[in-house]
């Protein structure tokens, strides 16, 4: 999916809604395409929007999510393909805002903020430190 950012505004559309808010009158030239870390928190945005508090999916995102954090810090080599958000820190804010989008009673049992919080403390560490810290992120 596509999104897209109003030059003079600033708002972002999913793709259809650019291309319904153009028709035909070729204004869509007044739109560009979100890239990079707007979009991973174009995306998220579109998902909490779109789907229930409480919806499966957005627990399997999250999930996901994890996942991408402890291979990136283990046999993923630190690389940030390896990472759902695209880089470290839209990763970070694209989990936190998914986490927080749950009721307080619906948050998975399985992750808390602050196993988040030590996820982005060893993924924004230097791969040196990295390598001299002790236990693992999330074996609690």
């Amino acid at each position: 999916m596509k999104f897209y950012r109003e030059k003079g505004t600033g708002l972002i559309l999913r793709e259809d809604d650019a291309l319904r808010l153009c028709g035909s009158t070729g204004l869509f030239n007044q739109y560009e395409l979100v890239r990079g870390d707007d979009l991973t928190r174009a995306i998220i945005d579109d998902v909490i929007a779109t789907h229930g508090p409480t919806d499966s999916y957005k627990y399997m995102l999250l999930d996901r999510l994890r996942c991408d954090c402890g291979y990136y810090l283990d046999g993923g080599g630190r690389n940030t393909k390896y990472l759902w958000g695209g880089s470290v820190r839209a990763h970070l804010d694209a989990m936190r805002a998914l986490y927080n989008s749950f009721p307080e009673d619906g948050r998975p049992e399985w992750l808390t903020m602050d196993q988040i919080n030590e996820y982005a403390a060893a993924m924004e560490r230097e791969p040196t430190e990295q390598a001299e810290s002790s236990p693992a992120v999330g074996t609690h």
